[in-house]
């Protein structure tokens, strides 16, 4: 009896264990439909180690940046991703370029302060430092390179000088101006392509893309080793995969299981 009891109980642990890790799929995908920072965090938290973890992270920072670009930044900042795949590199380049952005957003401050004292725009970013408004590490970019930055007459005043300014991370090749189109993109679906299903097993998905007449072609077999219009495959799990949607990462469920 004991031994069959011992043999009951492991064999509930193998089951556990072995079906622990399928979970992640079913829970990333729920975390998409919710797309809130919580539950992108909840995931994280729960499935540490899952190769989605640093995806679900980045997401819950540019959620978190809806409303709070500071507690967004310690997420980024906390939640570096291994750059040993190509989903890994594209979420850790977009990690640090989502940063760079908000650093420049946090420069906007003290940049202002200066203005109103001095009616305009300092000549370098070190006059606030030397104005002790902020610290020289916030003169660097997640790569450890500076801010370009350039004070500027605006259009409408040319003889008036340093009266509005331009940021710039040469490093991801972004400025402070696209930062809302940034956090755009990431809400929008990815256009120009249906997932009908997908098969893990073969690391492939079954797609179907408009045609010019607006119609879909019929699905066929899609592999991480063929880019289709500026779209690649990185991913290929149970009920979604995750695209290179021109330099994002993004989720597209599948509309049936997977094979």
């Amino acid at each position: 009896m004991r031994r069959m009891r011992a043999s009951w109980i492991a064999g509930i642990c193998l089951a556990i264990t072995a079906t622990a890790p399928a979970a992640a799929p079913q829970d990333f995908l729920a975390a998409h439909q919710q797309a809130s920072a919580e539950a992108w965090q909840q995931f994280a938290k729960k499935h540490p180690d899952d190769a989605l973890a640093p995806l679900a992270r980045y997401y819950a920072a540019a959620a978190t940046a809806q409303s709070s670009s500071e507690a967004a930044i310690k997420l980024l900042r906390e939640s570096p991703a291994k750059t040993d795949t190509p989903l890994g590199k594209l979420v850790d380049d977009s990690r640090r370029a989502l940063l760079a952005q908000l650093l420049m957003q946090k420069l906007h401050r003290p940049l202002r302060q200066y203005y109103r004292k001095q009616v305009q725009y300092p000549a370098s970013l070190d006059e606030l430092v030397e104005a002790k408004l902020i610290e020289p590490p916030d003169l660097l970019d997640p790569w450890g390179e500076r801010f370009e930055y350039q004070a500027k007459p605006r259009p409408t005043m040319p003889k008036v000088k340093r009266q509005t300014y331009e940021l710039r991370c040469r490093s991801a090749d972004v400025t402070l101006d696209q930062l809302p189109e940034t956090l755009s993109r990431l809400r929008q679906p990815v256009k120009g392509v249906v997932i009908e299903s997908t098969s893990p097993q073969r690391n492939q998905a079954y797609a179907k893309w408009p045609r010019p007449d607006g119609t879909l072609s019929p699905s066929r077999a899609w592999s991480p080793d063929e880019p289709v219009e500026g779209l690649s495959l990185l991913m290929i799990r149970e009920a979604f995969v995750i695209i290179n949607d021109h330099g994002i990462p993004k989720v597209v469920p599948a509309e049936q299981p997977a094979s």
